[in-house]
């Protein structure tokens, strides 16, 4: 970061957050080569880059893959009711969605579960927070 504020380096890549936090101008990528959006594992898959592997003059393959962040609740919480609590406000457009954003991790809204049968296991105070997408 020290190099691109002083104006010691151009350009760097970098997550969104890492420009959005350090007030830095950035270039959003289109989804199709982002990596943030599991719906284009197929095609980011496609995306090949060889890198030198652990031993000397080995290679190694590395394959494109989304880089998306996921939260739980425990199933056994020691401290059930405040872990909803906070899963309330993480998951609410206007509290902490809306921090990610601006801190430029956008969150995808609303939020998701995979299966029926896991939004169902979910408080019903979550429940209206989540979509099922895979």
């Amino acid at each position: 970061m020290s190099l691109l504020q002083t104006g010691n380096m151009d350009y760097a890549w970098e997550y969104l957050s890492v420009a959005v936090q350090h007030d830095l101008r950035f270039l959003t990528l289109p989804d199709e080569i982002n990596l943030g959006d599991y719906a284009f594992d197929d095609l980011y898959k496609q995306a090949v880059v060889t890198v030198t592997g652990k031993e000397p003059g080995t290679f190694m393959d590395i394959r494109g893959q989304s880089c998306t962040y996921g939260i739980t609740l425990i199933k056994n919480a020691p401290n059930r009711e405040a872990a909803v609590a906070f899963l309330e406000y993480v998951l609410d457009p206007e509290g902490g969605l809306k921090i990610l954003a601006d801190m430029g991790q956008p969150p995808f809204i609303p939020c998701r579960v995979p299966t029926e049968d896991m939004k169902e296991r979910l408080p019903d105070t979550l429940k209206d927070k989540v979509a099922i997408r895979r």
